[in-house]
């Protein structure tokens, strides 16, 4: 049904075959499949010149000129663009067309697929450690988070992108850690959070999490405390998993990868930049002049939180690392569009909303993702006619700007939630011991 859902999405929306972000996405692709490095610019230079004037995934402003296709191509990370590579491989031996490359429907389908297991992650997930909550409530939220999941379908199916994978990535880490075998917590675990740093980055916000589950939560102790024989060699194996897929996937793209990773964090943290889905839009026009002392208190109480969530709350330890994620993806990036916010968004959503602390986050994503969501989902073919947008674009200045408010609106009620955790009182919320039984796998 997901998958289902996913393809009707994207056969009625066959003018974001031309997206932009597809284009990039299908340059990065050719540039694996002819085994050039996508972070050297001088590796393959003719070839480069010739994919930025083909009209594969031509697009008038990358391809403007090879310096800007250059950095565009090269601008994800190597798992990322490893798996864009396999795309191209998968074309070609399916043998759809022998004398050109990946057709964007080609990778949006693609991309269906990845969204299709993000969903089965979700639902796995969901069902197995949403213990307080009925057998209905928790299908109905595999319904909403995953199968008809409004943000994800918009930004991943209509407006082709890929970043589902990343989530699936840190979902299966998390999911694996917290299993009883050991290959499960030690080496599952650690190639999936391994994934996840090498995918998009943002993985390495939960590798103390993993770790806590997977190796000072997990197995037996042993008798010399905490930092036993057998936690040693366990944090050992958990390190030697995470590093080994690191390493397969970074190290033939050493050249560049390095200033390009740089380059990306310090322009999107650029605070004269503050554009697309940032929700710091909005105060940028409220208060010129001020907004940034407004961001700078956010990251202090966010930090606070999670301060107060490891060393009073570790019931709650997951809210801690849930709240670093948001904090990057929400909060100190400036621009990035609702794509890239929704990997912190949704992990969010999964890993927390079995809990009561979260309620009215949950219930908003819900409601005021589907209103976005109106506004794009076509109910024919050839993009005509749209649903009735229930949030017209006349209303806001542009269409990033409406997704500015929606991320703003889930950020400030995560910190409600998190406010909640933090202000607990009784049993529940009483400082937990260190080591705890995990749970058994089902």
């Amino acid at each position: 049904m997901s998958l289902d859902v996913r393809l009707y999405a994207t056969a009625v929306t066959p003018g974001q075959d031309n997206h932009i972000d597809l284009g990039i996405y299908r340059n990065s692709g050719q540039l694996v499949v002819n085994h050039i490095n996508p972070y050297d610019s001088s590796d393959g230079y003719e070839i480069r010149q010739k994919l930025r004037t083909n009209n594969d995934a031509y697009n008038s402003w990358v391809s403007e000129t090879q310096e800007r296709w250059n950095h565009y191509a090269g601008s994800n990370l190597p798992l990322t663009v490893l798996i864009l590579g396999g795309i191209e491989d998968l074309w070609i031996v399916a043998g759809f067309d022998g004398s050109g490359y990946a057709s964007a429907t080609f990778y949006r389908y693609c991309f269906a697929v990845f969204d299709s297991i993000l969903c089965v992650v979700i639902a796995m997930y969901i069902l197995r450690f949403w213990e307080k909550r009925s057998l209905l409530f928790k299908l109905a939220a595999i319904l909403f988070t995953a199968v008809l999941n409004p943000i994800l379908l918009y930004q991943g199916s209509i407006l082709p992108e890929e970043k589902g994978l990343q989530v699936a990535f840190m979902l299966l880490a998390l999911y694996f850690a917290r299993s009883e075998g050991k290959v499960a917590r030690l080496i599952l675990a650690g190639v999936f959070t391994g994934a996840s740093i090498a995918y998009k980055g943002i993985g390495v916000f939960i590798v103390p999490l993993v770790f806590w589950y997977a190796v000072l939560n997990g197995g037996e102790g042993g008798s010399g405390g905490i930092w036993s024989r057998t936690r040693c060699r366990d944090a050992i194996t958990f390190a030697a998993s995470v590093l080994s897929v690191l390493m397969l996937t970074c190290l033939p793209f050493l050249a560049g990868l390095t200033q390009m990773m740089s380059g990306r964090l310090s322009g999107n943290m650029d605070t004269k930049c503050v554009i697309h889905a940032s929700i710091w839009r909005v105060f940028v026009d409220l208060l010129p002049h001020h907004w940034g002392y407004l961001r700078s208190a956010t990251i202090v109480v966010y930090l606070v939180a999670a301060g107060v969530i490891l060393r009073c709350r570790r019931s709650h330890v997951e809210d801690a690392f849930a709240a670093v994620v948001l904090l990057f993806t929400n909060v100190m990036l400036l621009a990035g569009s609702l794509d890239r916010m929704n990997m912190g968004i949704l992990f969010c959503l999964v890993v927390l909303c079995h809990k009561d602390h979260y309620r009215e986050m949950y219930y908003y994503f819900i409601i005021a993702g589907f209103l976005i969501l109106s506004c794009h989902l076509p109910i024919g073919f050839n993009g005509q006619p749209r649903l009735f947008p229930l949030l017209p674009s006349y209303l806001f200045p542009d269409e990033e700007y409406r997704n500015a408010l929606f991320a703003l609106g889930f950020t400030a009620l995560h910190l409600l939630g998190l406010y909640r955790v933090c202000a607990e009182k009784g049993a529940e919320g009483a400082r937990t011991p260190l080591h705890e039984p995990a749970t058994p796998v089902a």
